[in-house]
């Protein structure tokens, strides 16, 4: 899986809103789960990170069916998108079908 971090002209066009920015740095716990997430996608998948306005990380995952959209927390929790209030979990397989 390929993860990329698109700057602010790429984001409306991939997110769809106004209201998202650039990642920056990707904290070593959201690394973590991105790894693990790795292991469970198609490899030619890619996972574009942003920021929302409530500073979560979020992501969308082109080239895979079972994980669309991704909500992180900087300590390392990963959720659905897409849901008002996500269940947080601490590793990827955890996550509740959605």
């Amino acid at each position: 899986m390929k993860v990329q971090t698109p700057g602010c002209d790429e984001l409306p066009e991939l997110f769809g809103a106004d209201d998202v920015s650039p990642v920056g740095e990707i904290p070593s716990a959201v690394k973590c789960l991105v790894r693990e997430l790795g292991e469970m996608v198609a490899p030619d998948a890619i996972l574009w990170l942003a920021r929302d306005r409530e500073q979560f990380i979020v992501g969308l995952i082109e080239g895979d069916e079972s994980f669309e959209s991704l909500y992180f927390t900087d300590e390392g929790k990963i959720a659905h998108g897409g849901t008002n209030h996500p269940a947080y979990v601490d590793k990827v397989e955890d996550l509740p079908p959605f």
